[in-house]
């Protein structure tokens, strides 16, 4: 992932989701609502150019 992708709140979304935090988790760290977090993997995968079938959190997982 280049840094120049994505924005700092974005890339905090994807070292959750590497960490295995669920929405509902994300969502009460953040004091946001859950569709605030789905919708904001669903702006990173945009980015990333993932399809609809592309698991985001596979995606991540396999960034070492």
């Amino acid at each position: 992932i280049r840094s120049s992708e994505l924005s700092n709140n974005e890339f905090r979304h994807c070292t959750y989701i590497k960490i295995g935090l669920s929405n509902q988790e994300v969502a009460e760290m953040l004091n946001v609502s859950s569709k605030t977090v789905e919708v904001a993997r669903y702006r990173i995968k945009k980015k990333l150019n993932l399809s609809k079938e592309e698991s985001l959190s596979r995606f991540i997982g396999s960034i070492s």
